[in-house]
């Protein structure tokens, strides 16, 4: 199954010293001129897919807190960590407390992720950087450069952008100042077009995990989006979408047998778009299996030690959809009750507004393994759906085929078809959509940060929008004042006089 398994081999053969002296290497050339053999070149590149910003997104090495990317969605209030009290940050966020514990949520958050993404950026400029690099490692390389500025710019907002290698990736060598964000934004739109004029153009899965163009237009579909570039986000989102081999999954004859369960059960499927690939013997999904449940699992599960919902709905998320929705239906994305078989013992949820998270959970790890393998989809086709959609009426209005864009989703999931929207509503329907469609896929921050709109959600299944300035979250905590971004991390501040520190934080 798992390329993943040769990809790992590859890079443990570079960094059998040390992942710091690898990294510190001088470069060498080849009598050709070359610098670099194949095999090196493949090995520095399949490091890029296993560090930075996509192990923020997945990363599971916590029983009592989920991925890094996770802590966004806490910022609305309606997701929680059952274990907030040990991991403040979880509480300081649901809060909006972070300006008031900089120190906490630097060495919680901001450290690692600083960390982890310029290490990332640093091999790929390595790459990009090389005469005579061939081409396929060259463009992935500018993906993997790109996806994580991406993710450091929606983090902190403004970020030194090094576009050159330098020996010591750590960044207490770093002494650039901060680039304002559309300057780091227009890096990574021309790296995401650069990058997806050379790669194939295949789906991920068809190009044997590795980046293709369909990834590339995918994030850069999400980059436009948010930038409100809207022209170029419909040509990306639609580039994808018309990929061949890249279709929606469609429902089975039973709820047991839905595309929900197939995204949770099934991987190189065609809606996949970018996964970040796990496996039982180089790579398991670590904690993820256990993210399903409460604590009292440990009672009906005995596979592992631990169980905690992580990311779990609060606060009336649930009340997002409407009556007879597929998504909010017994063991589709969420779970009341599930029984496991091998300890004939009821697992129940302490009340109906707060499921387990059953997108999370891999029957053979909990019932038989206790090691998960199913791999995590960063980016799926119903994302392409949704940005195409809005894209296009953002940029030319309720066409009929951003109608069938959303209408796609909408019917998957057991809704009625909209007919003839006005504009605004139709935008507002492909947001309120994105919150059924993911809920458990960390992106509903991002949509309120591009929108400045937070969505306040009604108890007859309506969602109202409000200036994100004056809302208040899920908590009933002000957003007024507050900063979006995270603060740059301590550590950071005194290693690189030239930073400064986001408003609001503390600076040491």
């Amino acid at each position: 199954m798992k390329n993943i398994s040769i990809f790992i081999l590859l890079a443990a053969s570079l960094l059998a010293v040390s992942c710091s002296g690898w990294l510190q290497e001088e470069p060498r050339t080849e009598s050709d001129g070359t610098m670099y053999s194949d095999v090196e070149y493949q090995a520095r590149t399949n490091f890029l897919y296993r560090h930075g910003a996509g192990t923020q997104i997945t990363g599971a090495g916590s029983a009592y807190i989920g991925p890094n990317a996770s802590l966004n969605g806490m910022l609305t209030g309606y997701f929680v960590s059952d274990y907030e009290s040990q991991e403040t940050h979880c509480k300081e966020a649901g809060e909006l407390t972070r300006e008031q514990n900089t120190a906490d949520i630097s060495s919680r958050y901001s450290e690692g992720v600083w960390e982890s993404c310029y290490q990332a950026i640093n091999v790929a400029n390595q790459i990009i950087g090389t005469i005579n690099a061939p081409a396929k490692y060259v463009a992935e390389a500018k993906f993997f450069r790109a996806f994580n500025y991406f993710f450091l710019v929606k983090t902190f907002r403004s970020i030194p952008m090094p576009l050159a290698y330098t020996d010591n990736s750590y960044s207490e060598n770093l002494s650039l100042g901060q680039s304002e964000p559309d300057a780091v934004f227009e890096q990574i739109k021309k790296d995401l077009e650069e990058a997806a004029e050379v790669l194939p153009q295949k789906t991920f899965v068809a190009n044997g995990h590795r980046i293709s163009a369909a990834v590339a237009n995918m994030a850069l579909a999400d980059v436009c989006l948010y930038r409100g570039d809207y022209a170029a986000a419909a040509t990306a989102a639609k580039a994808v979408i018309n990929t061949e081999g890249q279709d929606l999954l469609g429902n089975g004859a039973t709820e047991d047998d839905s595309y929900i369960n197939r995204l949770r059960t099934t991987e190189d499927h065609s809606e996949v778009v970018y996964s970040y690939e796990f496996n039982l013997t180089k790579s398991p999904s670590d904690w993820w299996p256990t993210y399903a449940f409460d604590t009292r699992a440990t009672n009906v599960f005995d596979k592992y030690a631990i169980y905690t919902r992580v990311y779990g709905v609060d606060n009336g998320f649930l009340n997002v959809y409407e009556d007879g929705d597929l998504r909010a239906k017994e063991r589709q994305f969420f779970v009341w009750e599930y029984h496991n078989g091998a300890t004939d013992q009821t697992w129940t949820a302490s009340d109906a507004d707060h499921p387990g998270s059953f997108y999370y959970f891999d029957k053979a790890a909990m019932e038989e393994t206790g090691v998960g393998t199913h791999d995590w989809n960063i980016y799926r086709l119903a994302e392409a759906y949704l940005d195409a959609a809005e894209a296009i009426a953002q940029s030319e209005g309720v066409t009929n085929e951003a109608l069938s864009y959303l209408n796609a989703i909408r019917k998957r999931a057991g809704l009625a078809e909209l007919e003839n929207p006005e504009k605004t509503a139709f935008i507002e329907a492909c947001w309120t959509e994105r919150l059924r469609e993911f809920p458990l896929e960390f992106k509903i921050w991002d949509d309120v940060v591009r929108t400045r709109r937070f969505p306040v959600i009604n108890a007859n299944h309506t969602v109202t929008y409000v200036p994100l300035e004056s809302a208040t979250n899920a908590r009933g905590a002000s957003f007024s004042g507050k900063s979006l971004y995270w603060p740059i991390g301590l550590l950071q501040l005194q290693r690189n006089p030239n930073l400064n520190q986001i408003d609001g934080y503390a600076s040491k």
